[in-house]
């Protein structure tokens, strides 16, 4: 009975390890505490081997093989240990750069039509006329083909001139247009464009007056004949403004200088337009050539003094009383919607000053401190079926 009472009697000691018993499990269940808590505080130490396989694994919150916010939410980025975290931005200006110049060169293009082997320009005077005659022949140029014509009467003798100073040569070149009357039965052509220096015209040309033939000339006597003229025939058709067409305003003070001497003349209207010719088949190209002459009626500001001059052409020599001043032949284009135009650039140069900022950008990536929560995250992938598409269908008959 005693040794009972003994075995119940509590043994000395029992109580302290009890004691360290319960230490120990307190102390071990703080370090599990404190294990799991500093695993929530600091999610790169919890993060998985497979951060940045492209796959969102358990445990991570973005990856970083995965496309741009495809995890994490406005405003935050996918950091190394595949966390979402804010990112801070601070902008500081620095100092301004000098102002650097650029230069920008902008052309100006300026279309002119250039007429290929230039005309010269004609200053035609009238002629006393004679009863010379020749013919018939056959005249071609771009209105058609009159077989048989017959030339009679010479009235003009056009020389060639210096027109405001554009050719200072043109006085001494050899080649003139004697004028033949040539009547005969031609179509009315209507509406046609002729462009020259002093701008352009639509014209209607009406019948053909006279063919001019390249003549040479002397104030002395006969002269040879020309050797290889340079210059075309032309028939030329008197014309008149076209219906509807804008009127030619008086062209004042055209300058000029010839064999005969030095002019001023007001351009008043366009009179003829002579058209390129074959005559007798000598040329048959001619009627092709894109450059006609438009010629003015005049008026002088001085008096011509009137003079006896010889010319001859293929019909022979002969002398020719000029009486005054009565038009001026420019050089012209037709309907030149097919013609070359050539076209000059000049340079301008722009001077644009461009003044450069640099701006020195500093990102802080902001690593919230998480509390452990539980929460449920649910995931919406693009291109997954609305809704609508997943609910049953209920019968409109329900």
């Amino acid at each position: 009975m005693k040794d009972d009472e003994v075995a119940r009697r509590p043994r000395r000691g029992d109580g302290a390890n009890q004691s360290l018993r319960l230490f120990l499990m307190l102390v071990m269940a703080l370090t599990t505490a404190a294990i799991l808590a500093l695993g929530s505080a600091n999610p790169s130490m919890a993060q998985p081997a497979t951060c940045g396989n492209g796959v969102l694994d358990a445990g991570e919150d973005c990856d970083l093989s995965s496309p741009a916010g495809a995890f994490c939410p406005a405003g935050q980025v996918c950091t190394a240990s595949c966390d979402c975290a804010f990112v801070a931005t601070t902008t500081t200006p620095s100092t301004s750069l000098p102002p650097t110049t650029t230069t920008v060169v902008t052309p100006t293009s300026t279309t002119s039509t250039t007429l290929p082997n230039q005309l010269d320009h004609f200053q035609c005077y009238e002629a006393k006329k004679t009863a010379a005659s020749a013919g018939p022949v056959s005249v071609q140029d771009q209105f058609g083909t009159s077989p048989a014509v017959s030339l009679s009467k010479p009235n003009r003798l056009c020389a060639p001139t210096n027109k405001r100073n554009e050719d200072p040569t043109a006085p001494t070149h050899p080649d003139h247009l004697k004028a033949w009357q040539d009547k005969h039965n031609t179509v009315r052509v209507v509406n046609q464009t002729v462009v020259n220096q002093f701008g352009t015209l639509v014209l209607d040309v009406t019948k053909a007056s006279f063919l001019l033939v390249p003549a040479s000339k002397s104030l002395t006597g006969n002269p040879p004949p020309l050797t290889g003229p340079t210059v075309d025939h032309f028939q030329c058709y008197k014309v008149k403004r076209s219906r509807g067409a804008a009127k030619f305003s008086k062209v004042a003070g055209v300058t000029g200088v010839d064999q005969f001497g030095s002019y001023s003349v007001d351009l008043l209207q366009p009179r003829w337009l002579c058209a390129p010719a074959s005559k007798a088949g000598e040329d048959p190209t001619a009627p092709t050539d894109a450059q006609h002459l438009l010629c003015y009626k005049t008026r002088n500001s001085a008096p011509f003094s009137r003079r006896t001059v010889f010319a001859t052409d293929q019909f022979g020599s002969g002398p020719m009383d000029l009486i005054r001043r009565i038009e001026l032949c420019v050089p012209s284009l037709k309907n030149p919607g097919a013609t070359t135009t050539s076209t000059t650039v000049a340079p301008t140069t722009t001077t644009a000053v461009v003044t450069t900022t640099t701006v020195a950008t500093t990102s802080t990536i902001v690593v919230p401190t998480t509390t452990p929560t539980t929460s449920t995250t649910t995931t919406t992938l693009y291109g997954s079926p609305s809704r609508a598409f997943v609910d049953p269908v209920r019968s409109l008959l329900d």
